[in-house]
């Protein structure tokens, strides 16, 4: 599927899924240049892309709701991630986490107003807002 048909397609559902993230982040990492058309606002996630990321949030902290050694978070942050429901996930766009001349798109998510990137392959999460 083309990069446009996806986006119209992401515009006319308002909803992003999975696959459709990993296809824009490919191929912005392909052509080192950001693919997301930034005009649709609001785009939710997925409700099992939603219900995944909720289940990743929750497992950086420890049953009595401290975050997880090598995790900082602050109390609002942690108090986010306790009341947070699938359905509040959206998409926000695209991080460049390269260096120098490379780029790495990162997918960036929002949840009641935090906005974060997951970098699944540490193991973190970055806060920016």
């Amino acid at each position: 599927m083309k990069t446009e048909m996806i986006l119209k397609e992401i515009a006319a559902k308002g909803e992003i899924t999975e696959r459709q993230i990993s296809l824009l982040k490919c191929r912005s990492n392909k052509v080192q240049k950001d693919l997301y058309d930034y005009a649709s606002e609001d785009v939710r996630v997925s409700a099992d892309l939603g219900a995944k990321g909720l289940k990743w949030l929750r497992s950086l902290l420890r049953h009595d709701g401290t975050p997880r050694k090598g995790i900082y978070l602050g109390f609002r942050e942690i108090e986010i991630i306790k009341s947070a429901e699938p359905n509040q996930f959206t998409f926000e766009g695209f991080y460049d986490d390269g260096y120098g001349r490379r780029a790495n798109y990162l997918p960036v998510y929002e949840i009641c107003d935090m906005e974060y990137i997951a970098n699944s392959r540490r193991g973190k999460i970055y806060v920016i807002g």
